[in-house]
């Protein structure tokens, strides 16, 4: 009863993991991710999804948006064992979206210092992150990991 219930629940199930991720590449990123579990198990498909967290604005004129830049969809069923680790190597292409500020950057890089101010001022920052959710069989709740990268060339 309580098997079942761990099981469903995907507690003993497949966990998921990035090990390595290379981004030196504009407009791709390269990387390992590992699945390691306890129990034997069927991932049905993994996801990868590349985002960006933008804020801007100060105290009562904050706001966040957050974009999708890239998506890969590996819908490839690996069959895993009992205490087992697979390594499976993922490529993800992205495009990155460009503010006013970026786009009048690049038409004028005169302006780089101008506009490296202005987004000082108002509070602007970007972060990216990579979402990796395994959809695995016989189980409710997938299996997940939340990967921030430092920076995007």
């Amino acid at each position: 009863m309580i098997g079942k219930l761990k099981s469903i629940l995907g507690i003993e199930g497949p966990k998921i993991k990035i090990r390595t991720i290379n981004t030196k590449t504009r407009g791709l990123i390269q990387g390992t991710l590992s699945i390691s579990t306890v129990q034997k198990a069927i991932v049905l498909e993994i996801d990868i999804v590349l985002k960006e967290n933008y804020a801007s604005g100060r105290a009562k004129k904050h706001a966040r948006n957050e974009f999708i830049l890239g998506q890969n969809n590996i819908e490839q069923v690996f069959d895993l064992k009992e205490n087992s680790v697979m390594e499976i190597n993922f490529t993800l292409e992205y495009s990155l979206l460009k503010s006013k500020l970026d786009k009048l950057n690049e038409a004028n890089p005169w302006l780089s210092p101008l506009t490296s101010f202005v987004k000082i001022m108002r509070g602007v920052k970007s972060t990216y992150h990579l979402d990796l959710t395994a959809k695995v069989k016989g189980t409710s709740i997938p299996a997940t990991d939340h990967y921030l990268i430092e920076k995007l060339n």
